[in-house]
């Protein structure tokens, strides 16, 4: 684990899930954007991974931490337990993979029981490098959404494109929440409570699993 993942000189605290179908690149896309490096990789998620990384926003440390989950069915259930105090969900699919575009309903589905009403969404149509002509449009994903809060963007591990953004997008819009919230431009780390804040609102969902 990154030694920053206990570091407290942050201003923000950031828990970011991200979900989708297993082989969509979830994996190289969050190790893009904490290393800034593609790694090929030939195995799947087991479980979940945690990766940390710090941004600056308005001259504010955004301290990120990234769960990258099994997109497996047979590990649905312990993604499902990483959704709870989640501020932001990256949802990814592959456009060379018209199946992983289909099963968005059934990610979406899970993110409106298990995440935070308010949960920032990113919706990553990755490997943009290999896209194929009619890969799905971001208006028809959006359609998925039913007019929710949701951005879109086009995003390659390979090449680097929209990751950084994706990330950022995700970030900025929790910052914006918080700070609306608290009518403050600063939230100290001890305020925002990863595990169900009430800051949101939302009623959180029971699980079976202990977030550690």
């Amino acid at each position: 684990m990154n030694t920053d993942a206990t570091s407290t000189d942050y201003d923000y605290l950031v828990k970011l899930v991200m979900v989708g179908d297993s082989g969509v690149g979830k994996t190289a896309l969050a190790h893009r954007f904490a290393q800034d490096k593609f790694e090929k990789l030939d195995r799947s998620t087991i479980g979940v991974d945690l990766r940390i990384k710090t941004l600056k926003l308005d001259e504010k440390k955004v301290k990120m931490q990234v769960w990258d989950t099994a997109g497996q069915e047979r590990f649905r259930a312990i993604t499902q337990c990483y959704y709870r105090g989640a501020d932001a969900v990256v949802l990814v699919f592959d456009q060379t993979n018209i199946n992983s575009y289909k099963n968005l309903s059934r990610w979406i589905s899970d993110i409106a029981y298990f995440a935070k009403k308010n949960a920032k969404i990113v919706v990553c149509a990755n490997k943009a490098d290999i896209a194929e002509e009619d890969a799905p449009e971001a208006k028809d994903i959006l359609s998925l959404f039913e007019g929710n809060d949701v951005h879109v963007i086009e995003t390659s591990a390979k090449t680097g494109k929209g990751v950084k953004e994706a990330f950022r997008m995700a970030a900025a819009g929790v910052v914006e929440q918080l700070r609306e919230i608290r009518g403050v431009g600063y939230a100290h780390p001890s305020t925002v409570n990863m595990e169900g804040s009430s800051l949101y609102g939302g009623s959180q969902k029971t699980c079976p699993c202990t977030i550690l």
